[in-house]
């Protein structure tokens, strides 16, 4: 019964919503929730293509080294990312998200180097530590979100990010297809390390609610 009375009251939808859109940081965090995932999507829809075309791998190997590399960086990443955020914001408000802005950090320039390295040993050391940066952003996620966002409104905050980032990296996955004739695929990473390096600047002006209150 005291779990019961202890546990958020959730919104109706239409407050809910209100409420999380007067929030400062909420539109940025979604925002760059948005980019990391068109960057996510597009990486393991056309990275087998890629390796397949670019470096000449059989179907199998291509579909195993665009996918197992980046995993096996993001399991390092969650582990380190949990950590290090729980060490960092126990020195300051703004540690998750610090630890968020260094996984996107880690994210854009490896993104960008997949585009144009031609050693295949280098190519999985950008895939491994780009995977790492990723898991660095999203095990703080839900955490930065719980930073701004009040306990009732906060399940609703997710499932709007989730919203956003399905229609942005839909989106993305087709036109970077349909790019492929001209920019090539390499174009499209190249392009959208560049959109998570500007996005990166939007965590900057999120203020945790110890630093706003």
């Amino acid at each position: 019964a005291d779990a019961v009375r202890e546990s958020p009251q959730t919104k109706p939808i239409g407050a809910a919503i209100r409420e999380l859109l007067h929030l400062p940081g909420f539109l940025p965090l979604a925002i760059v929730f948005s980019t990391v995932a068109l960057a996510n999507w597009i990486a393991y829809t056309w990275l087998p293509l890629y390796l397949y075309e670019t470096f000449g791998m059989s179907l199998a190997a291509a579909g195993f080294s665009a996918t197992f590399y980046m995993q096996a960086g993001s399991f390092a990443g969650i582990l380190a990312g949990g950590w290090l955020a729980d060490f960092w914001s126990a020195r300051s408000p703004r540690g998750r998200l610090s630890t968020q802005i260094t996984g996107i950090l880690l994210m854009a320039p490896f993104l960008f180097s997949i585009g144009f390295v031609r050693a295949q040993y280098l190519l999985l050391i950008a895939l491994f530590i780009y995977g790492l940066g990723r898991g660095l952003y999203d095990c703080n996620t839900l955490p930065a979100l719980c930073d701004i966002a009040a306990p009732e409104v906060r399940y609703t905050g997710y499932g709007i990010f989730n919203f956003m980032s399905c229609l942005a990296g839909g989106a993305a996955t087709a036109a970077a297809g349909y790019l492929k004739a001209t920019i090539g695929l390499s174009g499209s990473f190249e392009i959208t390390a560049g959109l998570l390096l500007l996005s990166c600047i939007l965590l900057f002006k999120v203020r945790p609610a110890r630093l706003s209150s």
